[in-house]
């Protein structure tokens, strides 16, 4: 999977673009890697932008593994939020997939529209 990602640790966000073709290994990687990121904030608030991603391989064992690497960092990713933008149907079911498996570990929410995105990363608790 093309990406990258930045951290802006004063505003505690980390904004993620994807481009071509994610793979399971991409995305459990990208995962593991941020995790790992020494500048990675507390409660931090994820953008992720797949709008030029042109494939998502991402199936129910992989949302397995994503949950379980969400587990293994539970205590780091707690009250995190992500928010994952695509605007295919089939991108944006997948990722609707990847949130209800992990639901219960990591707050992440689908949208097709940006700015819906950014008000839900932006709301406080």
């Amino acid at each position: 999977m093309p990406y990258d990602y930045q951290i802006d640790k004063n505003a505690r966000y980390v904004f993620v673009k994807g481009w071509g073709k994610i793979e399971p290994d991409d995305l459990l990687r990208h995962f593991e890697q941020l995790f790992e990121e020494p500048s990675l904030p507390i409660q931090f608030r994820q953008l992720v932008d797949l709008r030029k991603v042109t494939a998502y391989n991402i199936f129910f064992k992989d949302a397995q593994d994503f949950k379980d690497i969400c587990n293994r960092y539970k205590k780091k990713i707690e009250g995190a939020r992500i928010a994952v933008v695509a605007d295919t149907d089939n991108i944006f079911g997948i990722s609707r997939m990847m949130e209800a498996i992990t639901n219960d570990v990591i707050n992440i929410r689908s949208f097709k529209d940006m700015d819906q995105a950014k008000k839900f990363l932006d709301k406080v608790n």
